[in-house]
């Protein structure tokens, strides 16, 4: 665990025992707390938030597939 403060060291400890008895859902939720925790508007962004942020940065052909992939319905969904 890197650490030698008992604080510190008990919830890396705990997260360790409980991801080896459901390793993808505690996982999914650990992840989901530190979002909440740095950006709480995460929980609730949507993809197309994400392809209206990332489309401009592209440039060409690989721009143009970003705008079509941002108007398919597979990504109409919430990040969190």
């Amino acid at each position: 665990m890197q650490t030698r403060d008992k604080v510190e060291a008990q919830p890396l400890f705990n997260g360790m025992n409980e991801a080896v008895h459901n390793p993808d859902a505690v996982n999914l939720q650990i992840a989901r707390n530190y979002i909440a925790a740095s950006n709480p508007e995460m929980l609730t962004r949507t993809c197309q938030a994400a392809f209206d942020a990332m489309t401009p940065l592209r440039e060409g052909s690989t721009r143009e597939r970003w705008e079509r992939a941002g108007k398919d319905k597979a990504y109409d969904f919430n990040l969190g």
